[in-house]
């Protein structure tokens, strides 16, 4: 009955997601909750005890989905930390826009170093390149150039050269940082925030811990 007990209040949590983002990003994404945001940690901790025995989600598929209520909701406990003239629509609207590997990318902002572009760049490393400036198409993150950054792998590629080892990658042609805008910050708040407050409406989560990384979401 225990057990039974805990499936209700998961499926009560879950319940909250319905429609607008869909699949997010699997368990990858989930991950990166777990590692990223001390605040749904235990939460997220006890949900992956027991994710074996919910029948209704896959090891492989973790599917979680946010309707427009949640949002408005998660959006609202934070009104002190964000700008209330940002509240209304652009954030929720932007979210169900999201794709998952713009999701995921979106929740490393701030955690990964500077990336850099190379003439001979592999296949994945163009579609990395890629997510980031769809981030910008949507205003969520702003690509900063890092003339220092480019400099560095410059003079380490050449370093390669002289010693008759060559770079597989080829050149670095621009080496940037992502930082998220006023409504990239806004959504990634909102994100967050539904996830704990759709942890905490299923009587499952407890006190979070601090935050291992505290500059990880600016502003929670």
């Amino acid at each position: 009955m225990a057990e039974v007990g805990f499936k209700d209040r998961l499926n009560d949590a879950l319940s909250a997601a319905r429609s607008v983002i869909g699949v997010l990003a699997g368990c990858a994404a989930l991950a990166l909750f777990v590692s990223e945001f001390g605040a749904i940690q235990n939460a997220t901790d006890k949900f992956l005890a027991h994710a074996g025995a919910v029948t209704k989600l896959s090891v492989a598929g973790f599917e979680v989905e946010l309707d427009q209520k949640t949002v408005s909701t998660a959006l609202a406990s934070v009104m002190d930390q964000l700008d209330s003239r940002r509240l209304s629509g652009p954030a929720t609207e932007m979210i169900a826009k999201l794709g998952p590997a713009e999701f995921a990318r979106l929740m490393d902002i701030g955690r990964l170093g500077p990336v850099c572009e190379y003439d001979k760049a592999s296949a994945q490393m163009r579609a990395d390149v890629a997510i980031d400036y769809l981030l910008k198409e949507k205003e969520l993150a702003r690509l900063v150039a890092n003339p220092d950054r480019l400099t560095r792998v410059t003079a380490q590629s050449q370093q390669k050269a002289e010693a008759g080892a060559e770079d597989p990658h080829g050149a670095a042609t621009f080496c940037y940082s992502l930082e998220l805008t006023g409504l990239g910050h806004d959504v990634r708040t909102a994100l967050v925030q539904t996830f704990k407050f759709a942890f905490n409406a299923s009587g499952g989560a407890t006190q979070p811990r601090p935050a291992t990384k505290p500059d990880a979401v600016a502003g929670l």
